[in-house]
C-alpha cells in the first residue's frame, strides 16, 4: 500500500507524508532539511514526510521513490527526481 496524506496548497501546511505501511514508527533518518524517513523496528521504510512542498519534492534517496513520484504527480505535486 501507498498513500498521501496532505494536498499541494493547503492552507495549514506546506507539507505531505506518504504511507508505506502503516506501522508504529521506531525512528526517523532525516534525508534532507525537508525530507524525513520513518523507519519501523525491522528497519523496513514505512513512511516519508516532505516539508516545505511548495517549493518542490526532491526524491533523492527517497526508498520507493518511482512509486513516490507518481503518487505525488497524481496529486499534482512539484516533484524534482
Amino acid at each position: 500500500m501507498i498513500a498521501a496524506a496532505g494536498s499541494p496548497g493547503a492552507a495549514s501546511a506546506d507539507a505531505v507524508y506518504v504511507y508505506f505501511e502503516r506501522r508504529d514508527v521506531d525512528r526517523t533518518d532525516q534525508l534532507s532539511d525537508r525530507v524525513n524517513v520513518d523507519f519501523a523496528v525491522d528497519g523496513t521504510a514505512i513512511g516519508v514526510e516532505f516539508l516545505d512542498v511548495s517549493l518542490g519534492i526532491e526524491l533523492d534517496r527517497v526508498p520507493h521513490r518511482e512509486d513516490v513520484a507518481r503518487l505525488l504527480d497524481e496529486r499534482h505535486f512539484r516533484v524534482f527526481a
